[in-house]
């Protein structure tokens, strides 16, 4: 039986990996839940241990979406106690055996002594290879004021060329014409990062030749879609769409280190406000003064102080020590960066490849759980098109990300809800995942639809027939007001944003004392997970709501614990947690 685990080049693994002396730093008790494991180690394994290791390592590579991070050389309580010379190549040894009878991956981090400083501590990342086209799926969405260089840094690390000082790495990604002669992002688009189970981009080949969409996604284990946003005034309601109607898994707020405009400032209240795991990157590294530089640093620590912790990033031990701590919501990490010189651009890449998925509530990507894979299937429709046929016809297309279940190609479906509140019954015609024809598609996965009407639109959901959610045409929630706004100033009418959903609203009622932590509970009852969030927003001066759509005909299907984000004129932004919906009475499936 020990020759059914010994392992097929195990001893290539250990080879030349990447090793960083680091200062240790104490770690909390080994989580109960998620995707950190803690070993004091792993020497003279049996046959019957190993196959319990393995199990484990299969249960913490599912809490991780595909990745986990082992500490070797660490008790369960957190102490660096450190392994001799001897032992560490054991348990690494042991560990590579590990990931490959489990189908995955083993990637040495760093390596750091421990606090007497004769014993040795390993950082081992493990991923899970691609198996039937099923990928570790990560959302990112930039968020920052026009002309900070948010577009041009994601030219530069999804082609490979940093830029020549124009935004010329940035033309790839401009979708219209108005916006290459502007140099303005006026849309929203998206950019797959691709990185294989050793953690390198495969966007494209040593002489930085882009790859094909086949040879990416077939070498490919983690996808990250990284969101480009307008950052200018003028398009502020397509980049709160993009926040919300893309569920991101991270904010990345991109400032310039020349400036920190009050329209940066404003998009990064809006981030710190959202609760979704931040990090920030500072561009044009290149063409700051250090004062320019501190100030802007000064700046942007002072205010994510009010509500995290800010931690500047200076090398590649620092961002293992950021991913392993795994304290995203409460720590920020910083990047100062140039896309002309290319400074800190591998810290960023390495950070990108190394960030797990996060659940987010109704929204983001989450570990796909037996449980929810048993859930009845569920999309929210975030985007429509039409795609030509070679007969010179248009099938239509719906693209978004599934919320919970699975859907297979030749399911029928309840499309809605329509104006009256009622769902019509539509087929599964066909399912592309990454450019590719699959069978089906499971919650927490991106897929674009090929459907058998042209009535679907954005903020309308698919689900099974027979658990139609009830919709709605209104909603209560208890906000935060943003940017220096009072109650004096909240709006008759305004637009609201949730998830996908992007409706007109009146706000209808004055505004009252929010409701206690107590009341929201009862509320969220059917939202559990999410009552954390809505708790958490009563923490600041809060207010309650109600909002209800101007459209008499306005129909639309959200949940009690989602994100709403208010915009109005005169720069009014207003963020909350719903607690409560304006259910319809009447809602149906009809047969066409």
């Amino acid at each position: 039986m020990a020759d059914l685990f010994e392992p097929t080049g195990v001893h290539h693994l250990l080879d030349g990996v990447p090793v960083h002396h680091t200062e240790p730093k104490p770690l909390p008790s080994e989580p109960q839940e998620g995707n950190i494991e803690y070993k004091l180690k792993l020497v003279d394994i049996s046959d019957d241990r190993l196959i319990h290791l393995c199990t484990q390592m299969k249960w913490r590579l599912a809490e991780g979406g595909g990745e986990a991070i082992y500490q070797i050389g660490v008790c369960d309580n957190g102490a660096l106690q450190g392994l001799s010379t001897a032992d560490m190549k054991a348990s690494l040894h042991t560990l590579a055996r590990m990931a490959e009878i489990v189908g995955g991956k083993f990637t040495l981090l760093s390596q750091s002594h421990s606090l007497d400083g004769k014993g040795h501590i390993a950082e081992v990342h493990v991923r899970r290879a691609a198996d039937d086209k099923k990928f570790v799926d990560v959302r990112v969405v930039l968020l920052g004021a026009s002309g900070c260089g948010k577009s041009t840094i994601l030219g530069c690390l999804s082609s490979g060329h940093l830029d020549c000082g124009q935004g010329s790495a940035r033309l790839g990604l401009f979708r219209h014409n108005h916006e290459v002669i502007t140099g303005q992002t006026s849309s929203l688009s998206t950019e797959v990062l691709a990185f294989d189970d050793e953690g390198h981009l495969v966007n494209y080949d040593a002489d930085k030749i882009p790859a094909s969409s086949t040879e990416m996604f077939t070498k490919a284990t983690k996808l990250v879609h990284v969101m480009d946003t307008p950052g200018c005034h003028k398009y502020e309601k397509t980049t709160l769409l993009g926040v919300t109607g893309g569920a991101p898994d991270y904010i990345c707020f991109v400032s310039s280190s020349t400036s920190f405009s009050a329209q940066a400032q404003q998009h990064l209240s809006l981030a710190l406000a959202l609760d979704i795991p931040l990090f920030v990157v500072i561009s044009k590294a290149d063409k700051c003064t250090k004062v320019d530089l501190k100030r802007t640093l000064t700046e942007i620590i002072r205010r994510i102080k009010t509500k995290k912790v800010p931690l500047v990033i200076r090398n590649e031990a620092d961002v293992v020590a950021e991913i392993a701590s795994r304290t995203f919501r409460e720590c920020v990490p910083i990047f100062v960066v140039s896309s002309v010189s290319g400074k800190n651009l591998g810290l960023l890449t390495k950070f990108l490849n190394l960030i797990p998925p996060h659940r987010l509530p109704h929204g983001g990507l989450c570990v796909p759980t037996t449980q929810e894979m048993q859930r009845h299937a569920l999309l929210t429709i975030e985007e429509t098109f039409m795609v030509s046929k070679p007969d010179g016809t248009f099938l239509p297309v719906v693209a978004g990300q599934v919320k919970q279940g699975v859907i297979r190609v030749g399911d029928s479906l309840s499309l809605g809800p329509d104006a009256g509140g009622s769902f019509s019954k539509v087929s599964i015609l066909n399912i592309h995942r990454n450019h590719e024809c699959v069978s089906c598609v499971q919650v927490g996965e991106i897929a674009s639809f090929a459907v058998n009407t042209e009535d679907a639109r954005p903020g309308q959901v698919l689900c099974a027939q027979g658990s139609e959610p009830v919709p709605c045409t209104g909603y209560t929630a208890n906000v935060v007001l943003l940017g220096g706004c009072t109650t004096d100033q909240l709006p008759t009418e305004a637009r609201g944003f949730v998830g996908a959903v992007r409706q007109a609203v009146r706000i209808d009622t004055a505004p009252s004392p929010a409701a206690s932590v107590s009341d929201i509970q009862t509320d969220v009852a059917t939202a559990t997970e999410t009552v954390a969030v809505a708790a958490k927003t009563l923490d600041d001066d809060v207010i309650r709501v109600h909002a209800s759509f101007l459209s008499q005909a306005a129909v639309e299907v959200v949940r009690v614990g989602t994100r709403v984000v208010f915009q109005a004129a005169n720069h009014f932004k207003a963020v909350g947690t719903i607690v409560s919906l304006d259910t319809c009475r009447h809602s149906q499936v009809s047969d066409t």
